[in-house]
């Protein structure tokens, strides 16, 4: 063998020995990428259920409310509670019914909602209206502070739909103080409550 062959040789080895190393570099380097990119991913994952469970948790959360107190009441007056009470709830935050109080004309298991009016009606004061006025409750007439779905759907122009609607405006808003309230209510509109009007009666 001449030194040319020699020579050869060698550079042949080399350049087999670069291609090695540079195959290692090259698998090295991807696992490299592939361990970086699943750090990466599981950050983003911890990061988007973090902000899941951020959110969820304000959503969880009950927002302060307003809500004017007044009648025969211990402590009348303004309070802020939070959207997730109920009227008997604050209620009892403000003193508790007195003496005079009527409670059958409230709904105690409706939800507070901002700027809500609680007016606790007087006992007395339902005893010398019906004094008074012996025809200031007509028989033939749907009260709709008491009316059940079976008797709210015998009104003309009111389903199923309209008739659930009512009552939860009952439930979540309070009783109706006048027949014109049902306007308040989702799908009544004037058509409808001329329809009605001489067929329901409120409070």
């Amino acid at each position: 063998m001449n030194v040319l062959d020699k020579l050869k040789n060698k550079s042949q080895i080399a350049l087999l020995l670069v291609v090695i190393l540079l195959f290692i570099s090259f698998i090295i380097f991807n696992q490299s990428k592939q361990d970086n990119q699943t750090v990466l991913d599981m950050d983003l994952d911890f990061e988007i259920a973090d902000e899941s469970n951020i959110d969820k948790l304000k959503n969880e959360a009950p927002n302060v409310v307003i809500v004017d107190v007044k009648g025969e009441i211990n402590q009348p007056g303004i309070y802020e509670v939070k959207s997730d009470m109920r009227v008997n709830d604050v209620i009892n935050l403000a003193g508790g019914l007195n003496k005079n109080a009527d409670e059958s004309q409230l709904n105690l298991a409706a939800k507070v909602v901002d700027e809500m009016i609680i007016q606790v009606p007087s006992i007395n004061h339902e005893i010398n209206d019906l004094n008074n006025s012996q025809t200031a409750s007509n028989p033939d007439k749907i009260k709709l502070n008491q009316a059940t779905v079976d008797e709210l759907i015998t009104l003309t122009g009111i389903g199923p739909s309209k008739a659930e609607a009512i009552l939860t405006y009952r439930d979540e808003v309070g009783m109706f103080k006048d027949v014109e309230d049902l306007l308040n209510v989702s799908g009544i509109g004037e058509k409808t409550l001329d329809a009605i009007r001489d067929e329901v009666q409120a409070p």
